[in-house]
């Protein structure tokens, strides 16, 4: 499972348990104790899998469906890259992007899968790695263990 934390809002891309994969989202409200199934559009999802990195990044576009973005709305995302899915290790990028809306209900954020076309030649297929942004909002870091 991995998890991005935007002021009081956990967002969680599920994992493994046992020998079952999982990919759906969940939203912890930290202030209200509260749980949440977070519905996410989008043709282009990753798989169920294991042992992804992932990272809160600025969302490089507004959504492409249904928002209309106002000026005290929030856009962030959640970058998705590798891990095992029980059959194959991988290499693809995903992004979940978010907008919440200060407006709506934590339960009613906007979300949508994108596979993220990349240039040059990509890092080997891994799992049980990591991310991190470092000092500049369009680069992200990986690393193995």
């Amino acid at each position: 499972m991995s998890q991005i934390l935007v002021q009081y809002l956990l967002t969680c891309f599920q994992g493994q348990v046992e020998q079952t994969f999982f990919d759906d989202l969940m939203t912890y409200d930290v202030l209200n104790g509260q749980w949440n199934t977070l519905e996410a559009k989008g043709s282009s999802r990753p798989s169920a899998r294991s042992g992804h990195a992932a990272v809160l990044i600025q969302t490089p576009k507004p959504m492409s469906q249904g928002s209309h973005k106002r000026l005290a709305d929030e856009a962030f995302g959640m970058l998705i890259f590798g891990g095992w899915d029980g059959e194959n290790v991988n290499n693809d990028i995903f992004i979940l992007e978010m907008v919440r809306s200060h407006e709506q209900k934590v339960d009613e954020i906007e979300a949508e899968w994108r596979s993220l076309e990349t240039n040059g030649a990509p890092p080997s297929p891994r799992a049980c790695s990591c991310c991190v942004v470092l000092h500049h909002p369009n680069k992200v870091s990986l690393k193995n263990y």
